[in-house]
């Protein structure tokens, strides 16, 4: 052989199914696209820290103090 053969999967990819032997079916992006199977441990998280967490800022007074 010439050389190493190298298969890449370009774009994201969404998980369609999970089987009981831990392998995944996964589908790409275009939504015409064929699913197919792959391990589980071949299989890496990509999260978008865009979308990471919703942060609501809420304003606080401090309290009046009454004599007593």
């Amino acid at each position: 052989m010439p050389g190493k053969l190298k298969s890449r999967w370009i774009g994201p990819y969404v998980i369609t199914s999970i089987r009981s032997n831990g392998a995944l079916e996964i589908q790409g992006s275009p939504p015409n696209s064929q699913p197919f199977i792959v391990n589980g441990h071949r299989v890496k998280v990509f999260r978008d820290s865009s979308e990471l967490c919703v942060v609501q800022e809420i304003s606080l007074r401090m309290p009046a103090l009454s004599s007593i």
